[in-house]
């Protein structure tokens, strides 16, 4: 009789491995070619969105493409993350609703743990833009640049697309110097653009405000 309990609690247990081994390999399957996106949510209760839907769960699998996440919660202001998925490449993504009331600094005060998690994770997502920032925009570290005849500055939208204003410092002092006043504008643009062009940016590729526009 105990051998026969023996065998049948080992032949349950190999079922059980069995099962196991197979949702995995359904998972991995149904998953392949699909990106791991991580998301570290605080407060855990707080309510996230993709795209406007819903998500439950903490980790999402995801296609190549652009996405909207959003995470709010009773109390706190909604705050919105726009990602970049490229290929397979996982990804973590720290989601925390902006503490923008009485109650959330209250609720932060009650929750200390919570507080010093929202401390720690908020220094590794800055650190994780700069980083991603920097590897899809290494010529920022460049950025701005100025002298005497211009200066040189970028800007980010929500989904992180550069795009660059120059100023152009040509002087005029009466209009009769109109048209040597047009040719340092045209010198010193084409100066920028050398600067740039030199440190790697395409500039047929983004946006570009003159100031004066030229």
């Amino acid at each position: 009789m105990q051998r026969r309990k023996s065998a049948l609690f080992i032949a349950f247990f190999l079922v059980l491995v069995l099962i196991a081994a197979g949702f995995q390999y359904y998972s991995t399957l149904k998953h392949h070619n699909l990106a791991k996106i991580s998301l570290v949510v605080l407060p855990p209760d707080s309510d996230v969105t993709l795209n406007g839907q819903g998500v439950r769960g903490d980790t999402l699998y995801l296609q190549p493409g652009q996405y909207s996440l959003s995470v709010s919660r009773q109390d706190f202001g909604t705050n919105t993350k726009n990602i970049t998925v490229q290929g397979k490449s996982p990804q973590t993504v720290y989601l925390i609703p902006i503490a923008n009331t009485a109650a959330a600094l209250q609720y932060l005060i009650e929750h200390p743990d919570v507080e010093a998690q929202i401390d720690a994770y908020g220094s590794k997502d800055t650190n994780q833009r700069q980083n991603a920032l920097l590897a899809k925009y290494p010529f920022i570290q460049k950025l701005p640049a100025y002298n005497s005849d211009y200066r040189i500055d970028y800007s980010l939208d929500a989904s992180n697309n550069i795009s660059f204003s120059i100023t152009l410092y040509a002087i005029i002092n009466d209009p009769s110097q109109s048209t040597q006043y047009h040719a340092q504008l045209v010198r010193f643009k084409a100066e920028a653009l050398k600067f740039l062009k030199n440190n790697g940016v395409d500039t047929s590729k983004y946006p570009i405000k003159y100031t004066p526009n030229v």
